[in-house]
């Protein structure tokens, strides 16, 4: 499979959540993923099948990103019948020094390439369309079926990508099935917003982003809120088959009942919510106990392979 890309960098070797190498189970590479429309660039691990590819999974993690320390559990559970698994990084992310080693999980990237990932400076409105650039680098193949997941922030880029992809019109977009939302910031409540401004701001010292501005940054997802509480049905695809809403009682990142549930009201007749009762697995992942909003485990990755499957999903509200 060939995508519109920038610079290729072929794996030998995988990294495990521990960040140790390991072999790997399928083909892999790091590669720029290249809006040929706009110029837009988003880096990508992607993993691809023995068979040809029919089918494509893009998984979008959230802020800062360490989602990607799950990558390899992904790539080996769905990388196969013809499904390439694409795991994005968001612009601007420093790749060199040991406190990005959760979010690049790529030696190889780390030793090559330069500094930061993409070609741009981080910006919330610019990550927005991380998604979109990723499905518009895909060739246009004839019966295509692309799935997205999106995890905490991750999910309200692919949320923002279904918008804009439903105003283009894009012939790729229409092969877009299924979008599954892992513990979805999709608030709608600006003022929940405000008390991440010095995380930003310790980000910006640290250099973790590329001329990162955390009072920029914090405006834009108040903005993103106000935006995600006006979304609804309207703003998506009419090829969209299911929007599924993930979520775990112990999440203390989400707010069920004043978050999830409004904004599944707003979408429900194209949508489902499954909720845990709790994230099942603890687990050191990078060298951190797992959490409730990582949403790790085989029980999650059971639901989003019957979601995958086109199975009907009975545990909803």
């Amino acid at each position: 499979m060939k995508f519109f890309g920038q610079g290729r960098i072929v794996l030998s070797k995988d990294v495990d959540k521990d960040n140790n190498e390991c072999p790997l189970k399928c083909k892999a590479m790091w590669t720029g993923l290249l809006n040929p429309e706009t110029g837009e660039v988003v880096e990508a691990k992607i993993y691809l099948p023995e068979d040809p590819v029919r089918k494509v999974l893009i998984i979008c993690p959230g802020y800062r990103g360490d989602f990607v320390l799950q990558e390899q559990g992904y790539a080996d559970a769905f990388c196969k019948d013809g499904r390439a698994i694409i795991c994005l990084r968001h612009n601007g992310l420093r790749v060199v020094g040991d406190d990005v080693t959760n979010y690049v999980h790529c030696p190889e990237r780390q030793k090559r390439l330069g500094k930061y990932t993409g070609q741009r400076r981080f910006s919330v409105k610019e990550s927005n369309r991380e998604v979109l650039t990723a499905i518009e680098a895909l060739p246009s193949i004839e019966n295509l079926q692309v799935d997205i997941i999106g995890h905490s922030w991750g999910a309200q880029i692919a949320l923002e990508s279904l918008k804009a992809l439903k105003a283009s019109g894009s012939s790729v977009g229409k092969s877009v099935r299924n979008v599954i939302l892992l513990g979805a910031t999709v608030d709608g409540r600006p003022e929940t917003y405000k008390a991440y401004r010095d995380y930003f701001a310790s980000d910006a010292e640290q250099d973790f982003f590329r001329e990162m501005d955390p009072n920029e940054i914090i405006n834009d997802f108040i903005d993103n809120a106000r935006d995600m509480s006006n979304f609804s049905s309207n703003d998506i695809p009419e090829n969209v088959r299911r929007v599924v809403l993930i979520n775990s009682l112990g999440d203390g990142e989400v707010n069920i009942k004043e978050e999830q549930l409004p904004f599944y009201s707003r979408i429900k007749d194209r949508a489902n919510i499954l909720i845990l009762p709790t994230n099942p697995v603890t687990i050191t992942l990078g060298g951190r106990e797992s959490e409730e909003h990582d949403y790790f485990g085989s029980e999650v990755r059971g639901w989003i392979e019957k979601i995958l499957a086109g199975e009907k999903i009975e545990k909803i509200i």
